[in-house]
């Protein structure tokens, strides 16, 4: 079963009336070369209201069915009076480089007709007016989308960005305290250690005097709950 985009059902059935005029109908044609016609009919590069970009990739996208396919739609089921279909297919080509896969379209009489048809250029720029202005019409509104897109995809990563650099900038200023902090509890680890060493020599010479250590094991107590609370605090 088929799974196309249903809003882009507009441009499958503007493909079809395209292709089923008498002297298209038969041909089987790149699509690439369909989408250059198109971009030439409606002077999509000389209209600053068009991404001439979009026009590829939304004609690529209304006939997408997975990466290698080949599918027909009766023209019928397009509300075109016509018993032909819409044959489309995209085959692999190559194993390497930016054009590995190529997708051709036809309009025919059945699907077998398609696949027995060569590839064909096309050669005649044929898409009439009325076409022409709603095709025009339709790319400028999918060029908007684009735009808006594009922008809310920018605004979005600048928003991103400055979240970013605010957290590198309070992760530099946690950094800076718990810096300040360690150092701190060196200087007071050294002091600890220069007083502890002076309180054994002092015990060593006069033994009767164990308030020395006492109070220096007090001293380590209260060094070490400075410790955790600065640590708790700087968390």
């Amino acid at each position: 079963m088929v799974q196309l985009k249903p809003s882009l059902a507009f441009f499958r059935k503007a493909l079809a009336k395209i292709l089923c005029k008498r002297e298209h109908k038969g041909c089987l044609y790149p699509l690439k070369d369909v989408i250059t016609q198109i971009e030439i009919a409606i002077d999509a590069s000389g209209d600053d209201d068009i991404i001439v970009d979009v026009i590829g990739s939304t004609l690529n996208a209304a006939f997408k069915d997975g990466r290698v396919y080949d599918y027909a739609i009766p023209l019928d089921a397009m509300d075109l009076d016509d018993d032909s279909i819409l044959y489309v297919k995209c085959e692999r080509i190559s194993n390497t480089g930016a054009d590995q896969y190529r997708t051709v379209v036809g309009c025919f009489p059945s699907i077998a007709d398609a696949r027995e048809t060569d590839i064909s250029r096309w050669n005649v720029n044929s898409i009439w007016k009325e076409l022409k202005d709603e095709l025009k019409e339709k790319f400028r509104n999918q060029s908007k989308r684009s735009k808006i897109t594009t922008t809310s995809n920018n605004d979005a990563l600048e928003a991103a960005l400055a979240s970013n650099n605010q957290l590198e900038n309070e992760l530099q200023t946690m950094k800076a305290q718990l810096d300040d902090t360690v150092n701190q509890l060196e200087e007071e680890l050294q002091l600890v250690k220069a007083q502890l060493d002076s309180a054994l020599e002092e015990n060593e010479r006069n033994p009767k005097r164990p308030e020395l250590v006492h109070n220096l094991n007090d001293r380590i107590g209260m060094v070490i709950q400075w410790m955790w609370n600065h640590l708790r605090l700087s968390r």
